[in-house]
Formats: structure tokens, sequence, C-alpha cells
């Protein structure tokens, strides 16, 4: 027997929804009580198996669980919740510093001339390294084959870093001190300031021999430089950084995934044991969060939706549990037809449109149906 199918416009199938909503509200039946306050995701906690984070080499990627004492306790969670650390590592070795003894210089820091690099225990933020360059041919390099994936050529990558400086050139070279020619020129600043600044962009190509240098390059007027540079990071930016979760549309003993909004959820907390002068060596805090969800036959172009969290924004303590979301308007996951349809849900360890290394913790993600829509 031949049966035709028959294929509804998603937007016929969100008005109807609508009507059906209005309906139960009418006569006092809820529709939608089985989806109401429920976590179509339980039991998929961040210790399910399901969770897979787009790297397992663990010089880009950590997702390890942590214990309640070392999270700081599970004040504010779900009962039960499994917490978990989920980390962007600093590419760069002893990155804080804090890993060299004072006054020696950081390993791979190279002067030339009479340029000089050590290490002072105060500064910036503990062990901080300190430089002088006072002639034009003097300089510090570092040689960003040292970084923890050996600086993959042909990849993107950027730099940051604290400093206190008055004026500096600061360089990336091919190794030979031919110019690519990459250099970042810093004038007129006082006090901690961040690289990059607002004006630059310090992300690179990465070259065979590619070096990152003190010095003044050979078509700059020579200027005298000594400064202090600290919680030097490097992430390579080619690549995403995320677990993922995939949620079929249909799944037994679970309410299946209808035409709707839905809303995704994520516990986060600050480390406390990461910061600027880590107690772990070389890790950071994340300055961001990103969640997103994608899913098929959403009414628009767009079938996903993502946003990005800070932990100074407005309201936003991340020193004890917070939770985060994000909703996603008019998605279509369902369709008895397509079986194998799935939603998938991320989570980024930092802000995507402002990438940065760091480590943040994480528990008891949730995914609801919001039969109103969103009202975000």
């Amino acid at each position: 027997m031949y049966v035709k199918r028959m294929w509804i416009p998603v937007s016929v199938l969100i008005l109807s929804w609508a009507a059906l909503i209005t309906l139960s509200c009418s006569n006092g039946t809820d529709l939608f009580g089985e989806y109401r306050g429920v976590n179509l995701i339980e039991g998929y906690g961040f210790d399910y198996d399901g969770w897979t984070a787009d790297w397992s080499e663990s010089y880009y990627m950590n997702f390890e669980a942590v214990t309640a004492a070392d999270a700081g306790g599970t004040t504010g969670l779900p009962d039960g919740a499994a917490v978990y650390r989920l980390e962007i590592p600093n590419l760069m070795p002893d990155g804080d510093f804090e890993a060299t003894t004072v006054p020696n210089p950081p390993d791979n820091w190279t002067p030339g001339g009479v340029g000089t690099v050590v290490t002072a225990a105060t500064g910036i933020s503990g062990t901080t390294m300190v430089y002088d360059c006072p002639d034009k041919t003097d300089k510090i390099n570092f040689s960003l084959s040292n970084l923890a994936d050996s600086f993959n050529a042909g990849s993107f990558y950027t730099i940051r870093f604290d400093f206190i400086v008055g004026s500096a050139l600061f360089d990336y070279h091919n190794g030979t001190n031919t110019q690519l020619p990459v250099y970042w020129e810093i004038a007129g600043l006082s006090g901690i300031q961040p690289f990059p600044t607002a004006e630059i962009d310090s992300e690179i190509l990465a070259v065979s021999g590619g070096t990152f240098s003190i010095n003044t390059p050979s078509d700059i007027a020579s200027i005298v430089q000594s400064g202090k540079i600290d919680n030097f990071r490097v992430i390579r930016t080619d690549i995403p950084y995320a677990i993922r979760l995939e949620v079929p549309s249909i799944r037994e003993g679970k309410p299946e995934l209808i035409p709707g909004t839905y809303r995704f959820s994520v516990y986060v907390k600050q480390e406390e044991s990461a910061s600027v002068t880590p107690a772990v060596l070389n890790r950071f805090r994340s300055t961001g969060v990103t969640l997103q969800v994608e899913g098929p036959y959403a009414s628009h172009s767009d079938t996903s939706a993502a946003a990005a969290f800070h932990p100074d924004d407005e309201n936003a303590d991340w020193s004890s549990w917070q939770a985060i979301s994000v909703d996603i308007n008019d998605l279509y996951p369902s369709a008895k037809e397509e079986p194998d349809n799935v939603v998938v849900l991320s989570v980024y360890p930092h802000d995507v449109n402002d990438e940065d290394i760091g480590s943040i913790l994480i528990a008891a993600p949730s995914l609801e149906f919001i039969p109103e829509g969103s009202s975000n």
C-alpha cells in the first residue's frame, strides 16, 4: 500500500501550537503538563558519556570531573549534580611565570645583544618577567615552537598578556628577524595594561621558526625598551572548543521534542584555584562562557541560537553557582518520519567572539520546552 506523506509548513505548525496553548488556557486543560518545568535531559548530566569534547588532546581541552570539595561546594546546585571542569589550557608553558625561581629568567626566553630578562617576585601578579633592551640591537626572543602544540604551521593563534611599559615594540617574525611583517607598537600607557589593546589585533598565522620578540625592527627608529610582562597566554583560534550532546527528538521513556521554544541552561562557577596568580600553575579563570542550541527545521534560515555570558556582566557573580541559559525559538526537532532528528547542545568555556584560554566549573545541564515562548 502506498501512503502519501503530507509535509506541513513549519509556520503553520507553530501557529497550531499557539492555538493549542490558547485553547488549553481557556478550558483549564494544560496540554503541555508533561513538559512544564521538566528537564528533558534529566539523567544526561555532565557525567553522562554522551557529552563529547571537540578535542581529546589535553593541550587543547580539558573536560574532567571535580570533587565537591575542589569545587568549593555545591550549594545552589540541584541535588546530586555532577561537577566538571571545562578548560582551554594555556599553550604557553609557564605563562604565569610561577614555575620560575626568582630571579632566574623563564625557560626559553632568550636575550640578544645586551638585553636582559629576569623574574621578580612582584610586579603584576606574583612572579613577573622583567626585561630590559637599552639598544636597538637588543632583543628578547621566545620561539613559539615551544608551545604545547609545537605551533602548528598554517594555523592561527592569538597572543595575550598583561604588561607594564611606557613604550614598547612587540614583534612576530620567522626566527631570522625577517619581518613577516607583524609588529605591535605600544606608547603612552601607564599602569597594568592588557595586550592586545583595543587598537591591536594579535592574531597571527603560524610559520616555521615563528618567534615572539621584544625588539626594534630594522625599519623602526630605535627606542629603549624596559618593562614587565605576566600572564602570557596563547590560544589557537582556527578550531572550536566545546563539549556537545546530541539529543534525539524521539527517545524511549521521555517526552517527544515537539515544535516550539526551548531553553538550554547550565550552572557555572568560577574556579577559586584558577586566577591571575593561580594556586594551580598556569591555569586561568574563563572570561566568558557560550551556550549554543542547534536543531533542524527552524522556521527561519537560522537553525541555532547562542549566547555568551561573562562573570563581570551586570548582576553576575560567579563566585557561587549561577544558572545561565539561552532560548531558541521556532525549533522543529520532532518528525515521525525523521526519528533520527537531533538537537545539539554545546558549552564553550569562553566567549566565541573574544577568544581566550580559561577554566570554568559547570554542572546540572537542563533543556526545557517553553510552551508560551521565550520571554528573553
